[in-house]
């Protein structure tokens, strides 16, 4: 147990760390001195996948990441002795990231969504304050969540949208939220008013004609100071469909290393892998025994937290793993957003 919490500690201490140099530090300079809300993942996305259409633009968005990353350099002895002290000695759990599920409901029906979308042919809202309870079970549980992803489906298709997005900035444990949408609706005045927290970061597709309100979100966005990111038609990763593959063990385990798609996922109260894991089951293509349930638990705040980190921690095939291609040489780039049928 001794042994397995001190890998715990030092996985969260390196990814708080990298966290603090590439992200935090960055934005805080990139908004407070040179008034960009849009903070640093914008400009990652902006120099990866050359979005910013000007070469005059693109030198600009170059120096400002190439002098926020300098000052990370600079903060990066007290950045090591802070998380050493609140993590390595004090045990504080700092979790990266954690998806949530909203709905199953989605404007669109991409076919080749790894999140399996285009396989719920029932959709379904899922109940916000289950939601929050279990999300307060989480929080419960820890000491600080770095950023929570709120996505569905689509989740400004969620009635509930702005009662969890109020929680969410009221939580202190939660440092930033980002909301996956495709940007299909029109926001509301609600939504907008929802949106305005510093926490917040709106994380928007653009895929082309479907994506008809995107043109119109975006200059709302920028109007009221939101932060938000359009990313136009980024490549998407062919995870394959829902057969087994029937691979050996021995390939599941080289898999399961190889893979990023590793995205800690709630659904219905239960914490899982990652979405290809949480919707697989849902849907009953298979069964996932590996998950923490969130919502329907006897474990006081010290067992959750044991269980939470051996989760988000775990490092051995799960049963998802033989439905996917993730990992493998399968998965290839494939075009974004590409519909089932035709509108």
């Amino acid at each position: 147990m001794r042994k397995r919490r001190l890998k715990y500690q030092y996985n969260m201490f390196i990814s708080a760390t990298k966290r603090s140099l590439l992200y935090h530090i960055p934005n805080f300079i990139l908004r407070y001195a040179f008034g960009d809300r849009n903070g640093v993942y914008a400009m990652y996305e902006s120099i990866k996948y050359r979005n910013s259409r000007a070469n005059a633009e693109y030198v600009t968005v170059m120096f400002k990441m190439i002098f926020s990353l300098g000052c990370s350099v600079v903060f990066l002895p007290f950045v090591l002795l802070k998380y050493a002290v609140l993590i390595l000695f004090l045990g504080k759990v700092y979790l990266p990231r954690i998806e949530v599920v909203l709905t199953t409901y989605c404007s669109l029906k991409c076919k080749d969504c790894s999140n399996l979308m285009q396989y719920y042919d029932k959709p379904y809202h899922i109940n916000a304050d289950s939601i929050i309870q279990v999300l307060q079970n989480l929080l419960n549980s820890i000491d600080s969540l770095t950023q929570l992803v709120l996505l569905g489906g689509e989740p400004l298709i969620y009635p509930d949208f702005v009662k969890i997005l109020e929680f969410a900035n009221e939580n202190s444990k939660i440092k930033s939220v980002c909301i996956k949408t495709n940007g299909v609706f029109k926001l509301s005045d609600e939504m907008i008013k929802a949106l305005k927290c510093k926490k917040i970061h709106l994380d928007m597709s653009d895929y082309g004609a479907r994506s008809e309100m995107v043109s119109d979100n975006c200059q709302v966005l920028k109007k009221e100071k939101i932060a938000f990111f359009c990313q136009d038609r980024k490549p998407w990763f062919d995870m394959g469909d829902m057969t087994k593959r029937n691979r050996t063990k021995a390939q599941l385990g080289a898999q399961y290393k190889k893979c990023n798609y590793k995205c800690r996922c709630i659904l219905n109260g239960k914490l899982y892998i990652c979405p290809r894991a949480s919707h697989g089951s849902d849907l009953k293509f298979f069964k996932e025994n590996i998950y923490v349930d969130l919502l329907n638990t006897t474990a006081n705040s010290e067992e959750l937290k044991e269980k939470i980190l051996l989760l988000y921690y775990y490092d051995k095939p799960i049963q998802a793993c033989d439905w996917c291609d993730a990992g493998t040489d399968m998965c290839r780039p494939i075009p974004c957003g590409e519909q089932m049928t035709e509108k």
